[in-house]
């Protein structure tokens, strides 16, 4: 008998069921790093524009971690990002992604 197959879900699926009642949620996450947390050699995604800037959501560390941490989220890894994202979307709505404007209208028009 075969052992049960382990399915392993990417990245961009995972987004896809954690915002699946927030979809804006997932258009910020391809706007902002194409569904990737990490980089090919495992590091966390930072930002181009400002390094600060962290992860699938691109949260940004200056202004964000302390709150992050304060609330047991851990931004580097994919769950905490994500968690810490959703926190911020209820409290802020889509402003904290107000840079990725344009990306987002274009997925949510076309």
């Amino acid at each position: 008998m075969l052992p049960p197959l382990e399915v392993k879900l990417t990245d961009e699926e995972i987004v896809k069921k954690y915002f699946e009642d927030i979809p804006e949620m997932v258009d910020v996450a391809y706007c902002e790093s194409r569904f990737r947390q990490f980089e090919k050699d495992g590091k966390v995604l930072r930002g181009i524009i400002d390094n600060d800037d962290s992860g699938i959501l691109q949260i940004n560390r200056r202004y964000h971690e302390k709150e992050a941490k304060e609330l047991g989220y851990d931004i580097d890894t994919l769950m905490g990002n994500l968690k810490y994202g959703r926190y911020l979307y209820e409290k802020e709505g889509i402003k904290p992604w107000k840079a990725s404007s344009k990306c987002i209208e274009a997925r949510q028009s076309g």
